[in-house]
C-alpha cells in the first residue's frame, strides 16, 4: 500500500479528494513546464535539433550524448512524478503498475502524431475520454476499454500512421548509394 498524505482532505466545491486535484495541477502544470523548456530555452533548441538531425547538431557544436542524457532525465524525473501521484491517488503500488500505463502512453503519442508535441497532450486526452466513456457506457464496462484503446490505435496507424497532428519527414540525404563496383547499399 502506498500512503496518502493528503488523506481526509476534500475540495468542498467539486467534492473530490485533494490528491486527485493536486495530481491535476501538478500534471498540467509538469505539461506547461516541459514545453516551455522545450520550446523557449537554449536546451530545448539543442534537445529539437538532436531529435531531428543527430548529425547535423553534432556538426554545430551540440554534444549530442549530454543532450540525450538530459533528454533522458527530463522523461524520468516525469515517469517517477507519474507513479508517485499515481500510487497517492490509488493507494497501491506494484512492481509492474508501469506496463499498462507505459503501452497506453505509447499508445497516446501514436494516436497523436509522435513526431508533434501538442500532438501527444491531444492524443492522451482523447484517450482518456473514449477510455473512460467506453468504462461507463458499453455494456460491460471496464471489460471494453482495452480493445477501446487498441481498437482506436489500429484504426489510427491504418487510417492515419503519422497521427492526428503529426506529418511526414522526409530524410535528408539518399537512401540508397551507389558504390563503384555496381551495388546499392544504404
Amino acid at each position: 500500500p502506498f500512503p496518502d498524505p493528503f488523506e481526509g482532505l476534500r475540495l468542498a466545491w467539486l467534492d473530490l479528494r485533494f490528491a486527485k486535484g493536486l495530481t491535476v495541477v501538478l500534471l498540467i502544470g509538469a505539461s506547461m513546464a516541459v514545453m516551455l523548456v522545450v520550446r523557449r530555452t537554449a536546451l530545448g533548441r539543442k534537445l529539437r535539433a538532436v531529435a531531428q538531425d543527430p548529425t547535423a547538431a553534432a556538426l554545430m557544436g551540440i554534444n549530442v550524448d549530454r543532450a540525450m542524457a538530459y533528454a533522458f532525465a527530463m522523461a524520468s524525473a516525469l515517469a517517477g512524478l507519474a507513479g508517485c501521484l499515481y500510487g497517492m491517488c490509488y493507494g497501491v503500488v506494484r512492481y509492474d503498475i508501469g506496463l499498462g500505463l507505459g503501452l497506453r502512453g505509447f499508445a497516446a503519442a501514436a494516436i497523436g502524431g509522435i513526431n508533434s508535441s501538442y500532438g501527444g497532450l491531444l492524443g492522451g486526452f482523447l484517450l482518456a475520454v473514449l477510455e473512460i466513456s467506453a468504462g461507463r457506457w458499453l455494456p460491460g464496462g471496464s471489460l471494453w476499454r482495452d480493445v477501446v484503446v487498441f481498437g482506436l490505435l489500429i484504426g489510427t496507424l491504418a487510417l492515419r500512421p503519422q497521427g492526428i497532428l503529426g506529418t511526414f519527414r522526409r530524410e535528408s540525404g539518399v537512401s540508397w548509394v551507389r558504390r563503384r563496383d555496381g551495388r546499392s547499399v544504404l
